[in-house]
């Protein structure tokens, strides 16, 4: 039986995915930067005016905060109404842990990391985020593992082999980190990693493999 508020709830929601739609476009190169940004504010705007309870609406508004305005404080404010609205949710979880960490929160961007991965195991990206919260609180054994288990459930995770090769780095594993940088896929970050391995080696000079 079709009910008024189900209508409602599916224009809310297609205008999430719309307003998301757009900032995928716009971090894609698809749509050019000013008016692929305007499009997705303005679709989440009408969803949260709708429905200002809306979960998802504020995980996106939280997100167009932090990547197009680079208010990290405002972005955060947004995860946090969308974790009170829908505490369930694995994405703003994991949005939440890297907002915390920003801003300095690292016990509350440690239990949000480890709520994030409860809700979602088989996400690598969280499994990512948590390690590298570990990794900048100094816990670089459960760093070790939990980057490992992302890298296990999505081998080209992009930053995956760059913090792998940070943390055995910091555990005194210098040639351990090189087998991981050789299998790091950017020329940028390879040229940023080999020469601190090197150097954690004793190295003063060496070429760096290409």
């Amino acid at each position: 039986m079709h009910r008024p508020g189900d209508s409602q709830s599916s224009h809310l929601g297609q205008q999430v995915g719309l307003s998301r739609a757009r900032n995928w476009e716009v971090n894609l190169g698809v749509t050019p930067l000013e008016d692929g940004q305007r499009q997705a504010r303005a679709a989440v705007e009408r969803a949260l005016a709708l429905n200002p309870n809306l979960a998802e609406a504020h995980v996106q508004m939280g997100r167009i905060k932090r990547q197009v305005d680079f208010d990290w404080a405002g972005g955060d404010a947004s995860l946090q109404r969308a974790i009170a609205r829908e505490p369930e949710n694995s994405e703003s979880a994991a949005l939440a842990t890297t907002s915390a960490a920003t801003l300095g929160r690292f016990d509350e961007a440690l239990r949000l990391g480890r709520r994030a991965v409860d809700l979602d195991p088989l996400n690598a990206d969280s499994w990512d985020d948590l390690a590298w919260v570990e990794f900048f609180m100094d816990q670089m054994d459960k760093a070790a593992t939990d980057a490992k288990k992302s890298l296990e459930l999505s081998p080209d995770l992009g930053l995956g082999r760059n913090l792998l090769s940070q943390i055995y780095i910091m555990q005194g594993r210098p040639r351990d980190a090189l087998r991981e940088i050789e299998l790091v896929r950017s020329d940028f970050m390879r040229a940023f990693l080999f020469p601190i391995a090197y150097h954690a080696l004793g190295r003063k000079r060496s070429r760096i493999p290409r």
